[in-house]
């Protein structure tokens, strides 16, 4: 599939996750906190579980150290980590961890990852030159870089999967 031909029909997710099996009070707590009570796991790469919220397929998340033990009534919604809702799909949802110090306060992008439709085969990080500063394959949907990525980045950019 071309890019054009993908943006044409829009993003394509087939990894739908696991549900979480919530309890009634769990679920309760969710609706009450304006999410759907549905939370599927895609996956968990270096300590870090990606979500899939609602059936929408337009709310993900991401959640460093999850464990569903975790997971109670006065816990939710936090417990599942950052999310994000989009208007409509977008091809890539980027949960990347970044941030500076004290000691060096030039922004570095720790770990460059996040979830990709069907048709994006891998994630890659480009300089201000545009050069491949590292390049992340996506796996189930998932992308995940664990080794701190290299400063000076400008551009994230996604290879499509050969037709």
């Amino acid at each position: 599939m071309t890019a054009s031909a993908a943006a044409a029909t829009g993003p394509h997710f087939t990894n739908r996750g696991t549900l979480i099996a919530l309890s009634a009070r769990e679920r309760a707590a969710m609706v009450r906190a304006h999410r759907s009570p549905h939370v599927y796991r895609l996956a968990t790469i270096d300590g870090t579980t990606f979500f899939r919220f609602g059936d929408s397929r337009l709310c993900y998340g991401a959640k460093r150290d999850f464990s569903l033990v975790q997971v109670t009534p006065t816990s939710i919604p936090r417990v599942f980590g950052g999310f994000v809702c989009w208007g409509k799909p977008s091809p890539v949802m980027d949960f990347s961890v970044f941030g500076a110090s004290r000691q060096d306060p030039t922004m570095h992008i720790w770990k460059l990852q996040g979830v990709a439709d069907d048709d994006v085969a891998s994630i890659q990080l480009l300089s201000s030159k545009r050069r491949v500063l590292s390049s992340v394959p996506v796996h189930n949907l998932v992308a995940g870089y664990p080794q701190p990525v290299l400063r000076g980045t400008a551009r994230v950019r996604t290879n499509q999967c050969a037709p």
